[in-house]
């Protein structure tokens, strides 16, 4: 065994074996031992000058509960509309569950069975399927490996393997370079959602469940949708003073005090005017 990984209140021990060129590691360590810490979040965050708080955030709506699966391995979705468009749409008739021209929510299996999508698309152009399957805690798409810091996408795939605060920081470069880390650190969560979720991020709602999660981690679960009391009613008469419209103040937290609040962070850079 070597150590590979020395964090804060962790030490991940593996041996590594060569399988299908890709380093794994066996046995798989624990779920436990492969959580990831506040202090992981902590220093990434520290060194890119965001709260973490914020950094949470991305990580908790790409990867909820972490970038493992129960078995050790990495989290991971296979797009079959990337393998499409890096193959040139050459398995596209012979496998259409596997090379769709447009994205496709119905062809996603979920869990470990992504891993079974993920092996037959190997079959056809391994270096595809790698690049078209996003990764660990940030769901870190394959073909962006440079982006978030890594020469080729196997070095990426084997780093996040090995530890999860590397996944954290590659959520970071990727966002660094997509000039996007202001955005974050304004809470400006739809310019975050179009960096890191593409042009369609409103139909899935991603900039909502950003600011909602960010609200979460910091301790202001009022702030996200479906809640209610009087401190949304006060939120909305905030709102409502400083220009934005988010409908009766009811004290409902609802898609109108949502879009006034991400208009309100966009425009300040604070997360809510009590800030």
């Amino acid at each position: 065994m070597v150590p590979v990984c020395f964090c804060e209140g962790r030490t991940i021990m593996r041996t590594w074996a060569t399988t299908d060129n890709l380093r794994v590691a066996h046995p798989a360590p624990s779920p436990e031992a492969l959580r990831l810490l506040d202090g992981d979040v902590e220093r990434a965050a520290a060194g890119a000058r965001v709260a973490p708080h914020l950094v949470w955030a991305v990580a908790d709506v790409e990867a909820p509960g972490g970038g493992y699966l129960p078995d050790g391995r990495l989290k991971i979705l296979f797009e079959a509309h990337w393998f499409d468009r890096l193959t040139g749409g050459a398995h596209r008739a012979a496998h259409p569950a596997l090379s769709a021209p447009r994205w496709d929510r119905r062809l996603y299996w979920g869990g470990a069975a992504e891993y079974v999508r993920l092996g037959r698309a190997r079959a056809l152009d391994d270096d595809a399927a790698l690049k078209a399957t996003s990764w660990g805690a940030g769901q870190t798409l394959g073909v962006n490996h440079a982006r978030a810091g890594y020469a080729d996408v196997r070095a990426m795939i084997e780093a996040f393997a090995a530890d999860p605060a590397v996944q954290v920081a590659a959520i970071l470069a990727f966002l660094r370079s997509a000039r996007a880390l202001k955005a974050l650190r304004e809470h400006r969560f739809a310019a975050v959602a179009r960096a890191y979720n593409g042009p369609g991020f409103a139909t899935h709602g991603y900039h909502l469940r950003l600011s909602a999660a960010a609200a979460a981690r910091a301790g202001l679960d009022w702030l996200a949708p479906g809640a209610a009391g009087a401190q949304v009613a006060e939120l909305q008469e905030h709102l409502a003073a400083a220009g934005f419209s988010p409908g009766a103040a009811d004290g409902a937290f609802g898609p109108k005090s949502a879009t006034a609040l991400l208009a309100y962070q966009a425009a300040t850079g604070l997360p809510h005017p009590f800030w």
